[in-house]
């Protein structure tokens, strides 16, 4: 692993430094990478985790679709 290359923990891989964020008021990349926290998001989003609004949700209140429909 090369002075480039970050390990993520959480998908187990070795990636290039650019695959990761920043951490706040740091140059330290955060972990893990950009990859896992965009399909963590994604989970999040299609379950209707918590406050946040759902996929399904939006197609129903915005444009008066099912997600059989859509």
């Amino acid at each position: 692993m090369g002075p480039d290359e970050v390990f993520c923990r959480k998908c187990g891989e070795t990636k290039p430094r650019v695959a990761f964020y920043d951490q706040p008021h740091s140059t330290l990349p955060r972990r893990p990478c950009k990859a896992c926290i965009l399909t963590d998001k994604r989970a999040r989003y299609a379950a209707g985790d918590g406050d946040r609004v759902s996929h399904a949700q939006v197609l129903r209140e915005k444009y008066n679709l099912t997600s059989a429909q859509y």
